[in-house]
């Protein structure tokens, strides 16, 4: 497994899929509920400018390892 890590998060690489870890979720919206009998999920999790280039980066980088 591939992996770039920063203090707030970690982005790994397994085969064609990518995990987004992250350590702060103090800004971030989770839905999980049922609907005719399948489980649906959403998250929806803030990120300054700065964050998202740093994310966006560690993503081109472990494109590269």
């Amino acid at each position: 497994m591939k992996q770039a890590e920063n203090s707030k998060f970690k982005l790994s690489k397994q085969g064609d899929s990518f995990y987004l870890e992250l350590d702060d979720l103090s800004e971030a919206s989770i839905q999980i509920w049922e609907e005719k009998g399948e489980k649906k999920t959403f998250v929806r999790i803030k990120f300054d400018k700065e964050e998202l280039e740093k994310i966006v980066n560690e993503y081109k980088h472990i494109q590269t390892l």
